[in-house]
């Protein structure tokens, strides 16, 4: 098996272990994931248009985007998930906020310039523009949360597959000038890692509130046991 292979085969692998991760952290009794399907919807938008926007460009492979193309089954895989557990548990409602919105209208832009220009590269790039607000959205919704309510793990899952992902597509850009799979890579890493960031001192903090509960709890019961000795 050559380099470029094992990598493209890591890569997916990875991405479909993190959507699996995601969906028994979700589906498990008790669990504090609570998916907006509002988000799911737009992240599937952005990640489906961009799959769809570089495949019918001149130059695509597998090989030169696999990042994206594997992060769009990541997204189909837990789209449905979310969306058969709002059907079971009878909560079907789909919002958006004005960050979302934003993002659809892009979407809808990205679909006329695909269809009524020869610019499928200026629509590539406005796919990545999307998946950066919608980063944007959910990294300001974590900035204020008290806890995190994403696993972590799903998160750093994505930062490794992507660094798989970057050997194949800057090749394929060497090689072809296919540049859309390191444009994707050089705008995933940066925006999850900045995710990754946030849930870790989100996770931080509730330790820290934890251990200061824990101390206090101590601090008391060797109070208690100190008048009892008096």
């Amino acid at each position: 098996m050559s380099l470029v292979r094992f990598c493209v085969c890591v890569t997916a692998l990875l991405y479909v272990v993190s959507a699996a991760g995601y969906i028994r952290k979700m589906l498990r009794k008790g669990s504090k994931i609570h998916p907006v399907l509002g988000a799911w919807i737009l992240a599937l938008v952005a990640f489906s248009m961009s799959s769809w926007v570089y495949w019918h460009g001149v130059e695509h492979s597998i090989e030169g985007n696999i990042g994206n193309l594997a992060g769009t089954l990541n997204v189909w895989i837990i789209f449905l998930s979310v969306l058969w557990k709002n059907v079971r548990d009878k909560t079907l409602q789909v919002a958006f906020n004005a960050s979302q919105v934003v993002c659809l209208a892009i979407g809808a832009v990205v679909a006329l310039v695909w269809l009524f220009t020869p610019y499928d590269g200026f629509a590539y790039v406005l796919t990545q523009v999307i998946c950066v607000i919608a980063t944007y959205a959910t990294w300001k919704k974590l900035r204020v949360a008290e806890q995190s309510s994403e696993p972590i793990e799903m998160w750093l899952l994505v930062v490794v597959a992507c660094f798989f992902a970057a050997y194949p597509s800057w090749l394929k850009w060497e090689v072809k000038g296919d540049w859309k799979g390191l444009l994707y890579i050089f705008r995933a890493i940066p925006s999850t890692w900045v995710i990754v960031c946030q849930i870790n001192r989100l996770n931080n903090e509730r330790r820290q509130r934890y251990q200061q509960v824990l101390a206090q709890r101590t601090s008391h019961k060797r109070l208690v046991q100190l008048f009892r000795s008096l």
